[in-house]
């Protein structure tokens, strides 16, 4: 079985290529992308080749992500440049505006030329949560002022567009109301809508203006809003960021196995309530087991023509950095370690 098209998960690979059982998890007609973790890497040229093995899988090619934000979280770091965390450059922001829009631009730049060369089709970059106490977010946020981190989360897009290569927004509408890491337990923001829209949720005002083609959600309750976390929530999806903000880009549910979402159900509960709730694409990450069973219970549909269509417009444009502009980028931004 080859599928002609694309589907609506997005899961992970567990080693540095990929076996029979993998292969076949990947050719089933429900997987639209893989996400890459650091233990697919161990060197640039086996990277290249596992990046290759997953893009010559299909007749459509699977979108390949991975989360190379710099700072805390940066995937692949042998023979990449190590990236500053955002608050460093928000930090700039303050003393200097401009030299700090240089900055995040130039980590478009070099995500963009680094991670095109080897055919991975995006990050999920920029991180747009405000800066504030949140254990899972901290020093990868930009800055506690929204109009800044619009500012500079442009500027980081720009970068990443202009190189052929498409930013996602991350995590509407905001972690900066709770504490809690999502990873393990799931938050609760007592806010009114009206106090995040005046808060997180205005960074996302005009967001495809901004050059942003794809939102992740959070696994936070609001319950001012509704009682279902974000990721689950049609009342966010839809109407609040789809409606009201008139979004009209791509839109991802960060993973379903995260143990904030354990109390909401099996895997395959978890990936219909995010399907239902209005997600193109839903991530599945780190169990093999889960997705097996995901795929082998069926039931998802095909993705709808519209949904297809933002999934496709994150594939890799090739259009990479030139080597100079992506030297002088690497080399601004070492100047800041």
């Amino acid at each position: 079985m080859n599928p002609q098209s694309l589907g609506q998960l997005m899961i992970s690979v567990e080693g540095v290529s990929l076996d029979a059982p993998t292969k076949e998890r990947l050719l089933h007609p429900d997987v639209g992308g893989v996400i890459l973790f650091s233990r697919n890497h161990a060197e640039m040229d086996q990277l290249r080749q596992l990046v290759d093995e997953i893009k010559n899988l299909r007749n459509e090619p699977l979108l390949v992500s991975v989360d190379q934000e710099g700072g805390l979280v940066q995937r692949f770091k042998k023979g990449f440049t190590l990236l500053p965390p955002m608050a460093s450059i928000g930090e700039i922001y303050e003393v200097d505006p401009d030299r700090a829009c240089q900055h995040a631009e130039d980590v478009g730049v070099v995500l963009a030329a680094e991670l095109g060369a080897l055919g991975i089709d995006f990050s999920f970059t920029p991180v747009v949560d405000l800066l504030s106490d949140n254990r899972a977010i901290a020093n990868r946020a930009f800055h506690a002022d929204p109009a800044v981190v619009r500012i500079l989360s442009s500027a980081l897009g720009k970068g990443l567009s202009d190189n052929g290569m498409q930013a996602v927004a991350k995590h509407f509408p905001g972690h900066s109301g709770v504490i809690e890491d999502p990873h393990f337990d799931l938050p609760t923001d007592h806010r009114s809508l009206s106090e995040l829209q005046a808060a997180d949720i205005r960074v996302y005002e005009s967001l495809e203006d901004a050059g942003i083609k794809a939102v992740m959600t959070c696994h936070v309750v609001f319950p001012a809003v509704d009682a279902l976390p974000a990721s689950f929530s049609s009342r966010w999806i839809n109407e609040e960021l789809r409606g009201r903000l008139g979004y009209g880009g791509l839109v991802v549910s960060d993973d379903v196995m995260m143990g904030a979402l354990s109390q909401y159900g099996e895997p395959i509960d978890r990936v219909r309530t995010a399907r239902d709730a209005g997600c193109d694409l839903i991530l599945l990450c780190n169990d093999d087991a889960a997705a097996d069973s995901v795929l082998a219970g069926g039931g998802l549909p095909a993705l709808s023509a519209a949904s297809l269509k933002r999934l496709q417009a994150m594939k890799r444009v090739a259009r990479p950095a030139s080597n100079e502009a992506a030297e002088a980028a690497r080399a601004r931004l070492g100047a800041l370690s």
